[in-house]
């Protein structure tokens, strides 16, 4: 237990308190639960793991930080001196992570959150959802936005925002015989795979970040259904573009879509986003989130097709004093390796 100005305790979340505060905080997104973080534990083979702190403040607010923590450093320079240091992500690749409450912080409170979380190894992604948050004027060192689509107006009313042009384009990919549906059939989260695998080729680790393995696709799949939908566009029998939604909340995120480039003029993502987002508002959920996009412009400027609401998602990365000497040695050990290397290279070409 550890006090701070402003804090009154912390403590590690129980599975229970992980889910009970996650669901009754209303700004909360997928990447706050403990499925998300228990996927990703289960997908290292424990490398990271899963992990929420409470922090319960002086009004008694009760303030949950979920992590995924890993060593980020185990170098045996010499045996003694042999020693992890930890990580704390919340969260990563490109979602959104921090803290949750019942009830919105003040700006006081975030600081007070902050000036703990702040010190640690770690990468905080800032909840855009979180009104509040935005108001509290914190020291994110890089900056970040997502693009997201307010669904409160209702479907009829998007449609008639995107405009002509875009209207023209779904009956474009209708003509063609494009469908799309939701689906969790084994054979479609092959496909999705496939299409995956054939992305990385055609587009780069760039684009779709670190490759993943089919055990992720094969994790995905398994999780409740009533948060984790896959939609597929098929033409001619076909998937030719699949994409991985997280439902929680009010939210609804389109996480991880791939497409088979050459068939791309056929409009399917076009009409794929518009097919979730319907879906979406039947269902009574309050934003379609299509996630940050990298830096890439061309990724932006589709999803700014689709006319969504710029919300800032910056970041913030901080490495403490120990883990900036332990990189400073391991810069070093490497140079001397390389060093050795090369010396020994020199006297064979002697020989």
């Amino acid at each position: 237990m550890l006090f701070l100005p402003g804090m009154l305790q912390k403590t590690i979340a129980t599975n229970e308190e992980w889910d009970s505060l996650a669901s009754e905080c209303d700004n909360a997104t997928f990447f706050h639960t403990r499925e998300w973080a228990e996927l990703w534990e289960t997908y290292t083979g424990g490398k990271l793991k899963a992990e929420a702190e409470i922090l319960t403040l002086t009004d008694a607010t009760r303030v949950l930080i979920p992590f995924s923590v890993g060593k980020s450093f185990k170098q045996p320079f010499f045996q003694y001196l042999t020693y992890p240091i930890w990580t704390y992500l919340s969260s990563f690749i490109g979602t959104y992570g921090g803290w949750i409450s019942t009830r919105p912080l003040t700006p006081e409170q975030h600081k007070t959150v902050w000036d703990r979380v702040s010190t640690y190894n770690t990468m905080l992604c800032q909840n855009p959802f979180d009104t509040s948050l935005a108001e509290a004027n914190l020291d994110w060192n890089y900056p970040g936005f997502t693009q997201a689509i307010d669904l409160e107006p209702g479907f009829d009313s998007y449609l008639k925002n995107v405009g002509k042009e875009f209207r023209r384009l779904l009956r474009v990919a209708r003509e063609a015989g494009i469908t799309v549906e939701r689906s969790n059939a084994p054979e479609d989260w092959e496909a999705c795979y496939q299409i995956y695998t054939a992305s990385t080729t055609q587009w780069g680790n760039k684009l779709l970040g670190k490759e993943y393995k089919r055990e992720l696709f094969d994790l995905l799949s398994k999780l409740d259904p009533e948060k984790m939908q896959l939609w597929v566009a098929r033409y001619e029998g076909k998937v030719i573009y699949a994409t991985v939604c997280f439902y929680y909340k009010q939210i609804v995120h389109c996480w991880l879509g791939v497409g088979l480039k050459e068939y791309y003029r056929l409009n399917q993502v076009k009409l794929a986003d518009t097919a979730i987002l319907e879906d979406a508002c039947k269902r009574g959920y309050r934003w379609y989130d299509l996630g940050p996009s990298g830096g890439l412009e061309g990724v932006v400027n589709y999803k700014s097709s689709l006319k969504p609401t710029k919300i800032p998602a910056n970041f913030y990365i901080h490495n403490s004093n120990i883990r900036k000497a332990s990189n400073v040695l391991i810069h070093k050990a490497r140079e001397l390796k390389q060093a050795i290397n090369w010396g020994n290279a020199l006297k064979r070409s002697k020989i």
